[in-house]
């Protein structure tokens, strides 16, 4: 969601564009990707009218060429996409006439193939396994943390939560609705307020974690420890949560809170779900999205592999 600069024309030469652009935006998990991508084309984090106006398709090009040496294609794509849209962003406010980094001049880079995208996800097992190491014992877990790491992964693999998603998360998200428990989801990636069902025994885990800590009301995952103690956990320390807990399950390190989210949509499917289900828990905006998973599933159960025999 955007909001109009009405002082846009009135840039002063000593103003920071990157966050005159950023003011355009509300929601925090935008602002902070532009942000990272443009401080990463800039080389800085301070962008004013003289470097701003330097910039040529030249420099665009190699960025781009750079980037793709050292990043993922996903990540490729939304890094050009950052830099089109901040260009075409100071062409409409009259501090550049022509796009650097106009389309039809920067490269072609190499994109993703969404389809085609290998999508890791745990099996029941490795889930289970998962969601047990968060569970360490008192005398490993000298912060208390364990009842908030398995309520944290438990509700990530049900409820299929992106990460901005359950770092946002409040005790007052969480509500009724015709009989059914959900939460409310303020903060999602198609920028409007949804809400997704939450099972009871989820329900359950994340009410005993509540009055383990006391918490009644404000977020719902606060940190245990340090400076931070009794504060928001942010998306990195979430994160951190799993990747530790899938170290001590003996599961791969590229584990991530998106695996949980992978793996919930595929053992759903697995387990007799439709695609329309899957679909709608997950919010997926198109089908195809849900389709990769059972694209993914027959290209290795049909695979001409099994037939050559050697």
């Amino acid at each position: 969601m955007t909001t109009q600069d009405p002082q846009a024309t009135h840039i002063h030469v000593d103003t920071d564009l990157i966050s005159r652009f950023l003011a355009k935006y509300e929601r925090p998990n935008t602002i902070r990707i532009y942000r990272y991508h443009l401080a990463r084309f800039f080389g800085m984090e301070w962008v004013t009218m003289k470097e701003a106006t330097a910039i040529t398709t030249e420099y665009v090009n190699r960025q781009i060429e750079k980037a793709e040496n050292e990043l993922a294609p996903a990540t490729v794509e939304g890094f050009v996409t950052s830099i089109i849209i901040f260009f075409d962003w100071l062409c409409a406010i009259d501090v550049i006439r022509k796009n650097p980094a106009n389309k039809h001049l920067i490269r072609r880079w190499k994109k993703g193939g969404r389809a085609q995208r290998k999508i890791f996800a745990l099996s029941k097992e490795e889930s289970q396994r998962l969601l047990d190491a968060t569970l360490v014992g008192p005398f490993h877990d000298h912060c208390n943390t364990a009842k908030r790491n398995h309520a944290i992964v438990l509700t990530l693999l049900n409820c299929l939560l992106r990460r901005s998603e359950i770092g946002a998360m409040n005790v007052e998200h969480i509500r009724s609705l015709h009989g059914h428990w959900v939460i409310d989801l303020p903060e999602t990636k198609g920028g409007v307020d949804q809400f997704v069902k939450v099972p009871v025994h989820v329900i359950k885990e994340i009410q005993e974690m509540q009055t383990f800590y006391g918490i009644e009301s404000g977020p719902l995952w606060r940190s245990m420890e340090g400076r931070t103690k009794g504060k928001r956990l942010c998306t990195r320390q979430i994160c951190n949560i799993v990747k530790k807990a899938a170290k001590r399950a003996g599961l791969p390190p590229e584990i991530s809170t998106h695996t949980l989210r992978h793996t919930g949509c595929t053992l759903a499917l697995e387990a007799g779900a439709t695609l329309h289900q899957v679909q709608i828990h997950a919010r997926h905006k198109n089908i195809n999205t849900t389709l990769r998973y059972i694209h993914q599933r027959d290209k290795l159960n049909n695979s001409a592999a099994d037939f050559i025999g050697i």
